[in-house]
C-alpha cells in the first residue's frame, strides 16, 4: 500500500498514476477497508487502464503458463470442458468466456477430455491482467453494497451493467442483456457472477470466495460453497521438512477432507 502511495503521489493524473490507484483499490478491498477501496476505484479515470504482466515466448518460465498447458506441443493439459465456461458461453455468447473445439486434437493427453480451448490467453506472450479499469467498476459495486456512497443495491447494480453490457455476444452481435436484481442480496449474487466472469483466469477466485465466506457475504456463491472447506491452503509435507521448529504431525493433511488439523 505504501508503494502504491508513493507512485500516485509521484505521477497521479498518469497512465501510471491510474495503475497504483487500481492497484491500492485492490490493496484496501483485500484488507476490508471499503471507503478506500471506492475512493482509490472512483479516482482511476479510464475504465480501458490496465496493469498487466508481461510474458515473453523464450522459455517455459517466460511464458503464459495457461497458454503452454493448452498448447498441442503437445501438452494439452488444460480444457474448459465441463465448467461453468462451457455452458454460460454457449448459452450468452459473452467474449469474456470464449473457447473452442480443436479438431485435430479432440481429446487431453490426460484423462482423455474433450478438449476445449480457452480463448482469453491465446498466446505464449498474452498478458496477464493485474487491474483494470472494468474492474474498479466492480470493486466501486462491492463497496456501495457494503455501505459506502448511497448504499443503494440499485446504484450498484449500475455499476455491474456497465461492465457487463459492454461486452458484445457472440451469439448475435448484440450488446448483452442487463442484469437484474430486485434487492440487495440478488444484488450482490450479480457481484459475485461478474467478478467470476470479468476476472478469470486472472488468479482473484479462491481468495474472493474465501473473503466471502470469512466475512458472510450475501448470496449464493456462484459455484463454490466454502462452508465447511478449509479457508488455508495446508503446509506442504517440503516445507515441514525443511523449516526446523515445524512439527509435522501438527500440519498433517486430512486426505478425506483436506483440512488442516488438529
Amino acid at each position: 500500500e505504501a508503494q502504491f502511495t508513493q507512485v500516485i503521489s509521484a505521477a497521479g493524473g498518469t497512465a501510471l498514476g491510474d495503475q497504483a490507484l487500481a492497484g491500492r483499490a485492490d490493496v484496501n478491498l483485500w484488507q476490508g477497508d471499503w471507503a478506500a477501496a471506492m475512493s482509490d476505484a472512483q479516482a482511476v479515470g479510464d475504465n480501458d487502464m490496465t496493469f498487466q504482466l508481461q510474458y515473453y515466448d523464450l522459455d517455459f518460465p517466460d511464458s503464459n503458463e495457461m497458454m503452454f498447458r493448452q498448447a498441442s506441443l503437445p501438452w494439452r493439459e488444460y480444457t474448459v470442458a465441463g465448467s461453468f465456461m462451457e455452458d454460460y458461453y454457449t448459452t450468452t455468447g459473452d467474449p469474456r468466456m470464449e473457447w473452442r473445439t480443436n479438431p485435430d486434437d479432440p481429446i487431453t493427453m490426460v484423462n482423455n477430455l474433450t478438449f476445449l480451448v480457452q480463448m482469453k490467453f491465446t498466446e505464449f506472450t498474452s498478458p496477464h491482467t493485474l487491474a483494470s479499469g472494468w474492474e474498479m467498476l466492480l470493486v466501486q459495486a462491492e463497496a456501495i453494497l457494503r455501505g459506502q456512497g448511497s448504499g443503494d443495491f440499485n446504484d450498484a447494480m449500475t455499476l455491474i451493467n456497465q461492465v457487463h453490457t459492454r461486452n458484445i455476444s457472440d451469439n448475435d452481435s448484440n450488446p448483452l442483456p442487463a442484469v437484474t436484481a430486485a434487492n440487495a442480496t440478488e444484488a450482490w449474487e450479480a457481484l459475485k457472477q461478474e467478478r467470476r466472469i470479468e476476472l478469470w483466469g486472472e488468479n482473484r477466485r479462491f481468495g474472493d470466495l474465501r473473503r466471502w465466506q470469512i466475512q458472510s457475504a450475501p448470496g449464493v456463491q456462484p459455484m463454490e460453497n466454502m462452508s465447511g472447506r478449509s479457508l488455508c491452503f495446508p503446509m506442504g509435507t517440503t516445507e515441514v521438512n525443511t523449516n526446523q521448529g515445524v512439527d509435522e504431525a501438527t500440519y498433517k493433511i486430512n486426505a478425506d477432507n483436506a483440512t488442516r488439523f488438529p
